[in-house]
């Protein structure tokens, strides 16, 4: 990155699912001018029930906003 590059990161961000199957954790540092962003999933099940599938389809469309939330440069003069 130039020098005087301005850096706007989300906060860090965890999401747990209601019943524990599912993680997803976010985090972004901006470090010696090097950008770092490190994302982590783990998915322990496989096999969803109907019950259960509006909580999980909640749970991808929160992952989703997650990743989606922008990383902003500003190049200051």
């Amino acid at each position: 990155m130039p020098e005087g590059t301005k850096v706007d990161l989300p906060e860090d961000k965890f999401l747990i699912s209601k019943d524990n199957n599912i993680q997803a954790v976010r985090q972004a540092r901006f470090e010696g001018g090097e950008l770092k962003v490190v994302i982590r999933f783990v998915q322990t099940t496989t096999l969803v029930t109907a019950n259960a599938y509006n909580e999980m389809k909640g749970f991808y469309k929160s992952m989703t906003d997650m990743l989606n939330e922008p990383i902003v440069l500003k190049l200051q003069n």
